[in-house]
């Protein structure tokens, strides 16, 4: 039999509660148990960790991700993807999408080719849950960051092939609803169970609500690349908000979005449809500078990363998904059972994963320690230790 790992006296962030103090004990890669201290016994032989008030989580799941550490997921070779995988345990995240943004189609081919060849690797990173492709289908008004040379229309001779080769590599992908061929587009993802994701848009809120009636229930990075609200043309945000059993991204790094647009959206939608992103670019977590990225020059000044020479013009995000739901929790003020459910079985929840993103007996020992200012203390993936780093 296996060895049993006790993690104990931590503040341990159940489905339902918060247990504190509680513990969480898991072995040959599955959790077997949940619960307060005082109906703790564990077993003679056992590994037995004291997190110290530290909080426990499942491991967060990331769904939108350009990369970390200088890695672009556009350009990295196998050894990059691997030091990815790795770089994202050392944030807590136990399982990723790799997002593409707007390239030609022979590196949209290469990249999943690359995701696939990662899901078949034995490594010591967080696990690559397939391909998110941010591109090319969106409005060229609305491409933000995006090099404009890559924005296209849909085009059945082109996708269609794309999705025959990559198969189940390809979890979701991008579409202005506004574009021509979309609305076929949206029922053939739908056809393949892959997620189609409305953003980089403008279309009106009659073709927003088409779109999401055809089974595109997923809003890239709420509030961003879209046309504000307004009460004549409420638009994509408009219909998302006024659609049930959607999904809505959230950037909440405190740059993308104001605290109380983040309120406003888990108040409108609930934890069950809100999904913490990073939407993290590849200079996330290098020193302040220019750097070169989505084929254009990026300013990093702390966790804000923005076009160099336009401070205006977001270019994705400088924080994990950690400092995100740092973020929410402290600063829009989102109880933490309900902010960490956003980052974990939500997600989860979204691409039916249905072994992870929650601590609870029989699920995958995917979990992660945060120390107080929830950089991560320790990092399981399968019940495996992938980081550690006590601090705080």
């Amino acid at each position: 039999m296996s060895q049993i790992t006790y993690l104990i006296n931590g503040r341990v962030v159940t489905p339902r509660k918060l247990i504190e103090p509680g513990y969480v004990a898991f072995a040959a890669g599955q959790i077997t148990a949940v619960g307060p201290m005082e109906e703790l016994q564990p077993p003679m032989g056992a590994e037995v960790i004291d997190v110290a008030d530290r909080l426990v989580l499942p491991g967060l799941i990331d769904l939108h991700t350009h990369g970390y550490g200088g890695i672009d997921v556009e350009t990295m070779d196998r050894q990059q993807f691997l030091d990815l995988a790795q770089h994202m345990v050392s944030l807590g995240v136990t399982a990723f999408l790799p997002t593409l943004s707007a390239t030609d189609l022979k590196t949209m081919y290469e990249r999943a080719e690359l995701v696939r060849w990662i899901q078949g690797q034995a490594h010591n990173g967080a696990n690559v849950l397939g391909i998110y492709f941010e591109a090319p289908y969106m409005n060229p008004v609305y491409r933000g960051a995006q090099a404009l040379e890559h924005v296209r229309d849909p085009l059945p001779a082109e996708y269609l092939p794309l999705f025959d080769t990559c198969g189940d590599v390809l979890r979701i992908v991008l579409i202005a609803p506004e574009l021509p061929g979309a609305m076929d587009f949206i029922r053939e993802c739908v056809r393949r169970e892959i997620v189609p994701a409305l953003g980089h848009c403008q279309p009106s809120y009659e073709v927003a609500k088409e779109a999401i009636n055809a089974g595109a229930d997923h809003l890239v990075h709420a509030f961003n690349a879209v046309p504000d609200f307004k009460k004549r043309d409420p638009g994509v945000i408009g219909a998302f908000l006024n659609s049930d059993h959607v999904y809505l991204e959230v950037i909440s790094d405190g740059h993308h979005l104001h605290r109380a647009a983040v309120e406003l959206l888990y108040k409108f939608k609930g934890p069950d449809w809100l999904i913490l992103v990073s939407d993290s670019a590849p200079l996330t977590g290098l020193p302040d500078g220019i750097y070169r990225g989505f084929g254009q020059e990026i300013e990093l000044r702390g966790f804000r990363a923005t076009l160099a020479g336009r401070p205006d013009v977001l270019a994705g995000s400088a924080s994990g998904l950690n400092r995100c739901l740092q973020f929410a929790v402290e600063e829009v003020g989102i109880p933490l059972v309900q902010a960490v459910q956003m980052a974990t079985s939500t997600p989860a929840k979204r691409l039916k994963l249905t072994r992870k993103g929650r601590l609870e007996p029989g699920l995958d020992a995917d979990l992660v320690v945060l120390n107080p200012d929830y950089s991560a203390a320790l990092t399981f993936v399968g019940g495996q230790e992938r980081y550690r780093q006590w601090g705080g």
